[in-house]
């Protein structure tokens, strides 16, 4: 955010915009702490209903002051579950101090990625799950993703496609359940599988989104997966530590 110059005597105000992904808003109030003091600034916020937050009243709105210590050299409010809408900032200053007012949000609308196992062996299917959780998993979401597969030595992968499902069959648990399953059979190739999904869909309190998530995995051979698990052995090849 571009800093605003305060003039004497004036309360300035900085508008917040908060949407329905936001579900935690921490607003804070910075300047030069080298050339002002902390009791030189007063800070507060009002709610898109006109419910004003300040020092005192905090406790009663459900937020938090995070500025409690005295030396610290900032005033912030938090706030979880905001009211959607427009947030103002309001800030008394010294005259000609310049401050920057710091909005940050947090989303509840989380995509998970996993692979159902640590490691695979050669010729053993990758199965994948996915979830979008807003706090309980959303169903009807589009999941797509791309395998990239690296070649023990090479930098350059084969990039294939694939399409998640929550239809109940196969290595899916479930009918509907909003936990997405997809499998990977493929697996001929030793090296490293990399999967990056792409989601898109409607969540009952985000509406509309899309969402990126990305994992990798490792196919073993039987010898590779020994080789690490029992790395004495397989000693390291002569001179590899010797200068």
């Amino acid at each position: 955010m571009v800093p605003a110059v305060a003039f004497a005597q004036e309360f300035l105000q900085e508008n917040i915009t908060v949407d329905q992904l936001t579900t935690q808003i921490d607003i804070a109030l910075l300047w030069d702490f080298h050339r002002y003091k902390k009791d030189e600034f007063s800070f507060y916020l009002i709610s898109p209903s006109g419910k004003i937050i300040n020092a005192h009243t905090a406790v009663q709105s459900d937020a938090e002051v995070l500025d409690k210590d005295p030396f610290s050299v900032f005033r912030a409010y938090r706030i979880k579950g905001p009211e959607f809408g427009v947030w103002k900032a309001v800030v008394g200053h010294p005259f000609g101090a310049t401050y920057t007012v710091s909005p940050m949000a947090y989303s509840g609308l989380k995509l998970k990625l996993d692979f159902l196992n640590h490691y695979t062996l050669l010729n053993e299917p990758l199965v994948l799950e996915a979830t979008i959780i807003e706090p309980e998993p959303v169903k009807g979401v589009q999941i797509t993703a791309q395998i990239k597969r690296y070649k023990k030595g090479s930098v350059t992968p084969d990039i294939f496609d694939l399409i998640f499902a929550d239809h109940g069959m196969g290595y899916d648990k479930a009918f509907d359940d909003g936990i997405y399953t997809a499998v990977w059979v493929d697996t001929s190739v030793e090296g490293s599988y990399c999967a990056e999904i792409k989601a898109q869909g409607a969540a009952p309190r985000a509406g509309s989104f899309e969402r990126s998530d990305g994992r990798c995995t490792v196919v073993y051979s039987p010898e590779g997966l020994d080789r690490v698990r029992n790395p004495h052995k397989y000693p390291w090849p002569r001179g590899y530590l010797e200068e």
